[in-house]
């Protein structure tokens, strides 16, 4: 398995890994965008690395992860910017490596190019086995900081995931 710079002809795993994704969230009965997604993964391959950045697992069977990372200012209202991922997501059966190697691509990533003052990385109940991803961002020397609390205002927001 190796973890690489995403290339546009991975557009396809990468639209399949992000289906399987929403599939498996708690969002699952909301409609998915693919042009929207497409359009994410266009651009942060266009910026890799100086705005952004996108990193696969490439196995022998194809893609099996992906990191989707970007830069944004403190606050919105700051010069300087913080790392964070929008998406971070391994099907099921990949590499037992693949996440910790992907997650590692991320915070090199974070650490030489992004000019960043900070890494911030999220964890929501959209995935199941939250604490994992906690786990495995501990491991990688991040802390908690902070609470992210929600409530739905539609009726088809499912709080439910499907594991």
């Amino acid at each position: 398995m190796q973890i690489e710079k995403a290339k546009y002809t991975d557009m396809p795993a990468l639209l399949a890994l992000a289906k399987d994704m929403h599939k498996r969230s708690k969002y699952s009965a909301l409609t998915l965008v693919e042009r929207r997604f497409k359009a994410l993964v266009i651009d942060a391959i266009r910026v890799h690395p100086k705005q952004g950045c996108l990193f696969v697992a490439r196995e022998t069977v194809g893609v099996s992860g992906f990191i989707l990372g970007t830069v944004d200012t403190v606050y919105g209202i700051t010069a300087e910017t913080y790392a964070t991922d929008l998406f971070f997501y391994v099907k099921a059966g990949a590499s037992p490596h693949a996440a910790s190697k992907l997650l590692a691509a991320f915070m090199s990533w974070a650490h030489d190019h992004s000019g960043a003052v900070e890494i911030r990385l999220g964890i929501t109940d959209a995935i199941a086995a939250p604490e994992r991803a906690a786990k495995l961002y501990a491991r990688a020397g991040l802390k908690p900081a902070g609470l992210m609390m929600a409530t739905p205002i539609r009726k088809d927001t499912s709080n439910e995931r499907c594991d």
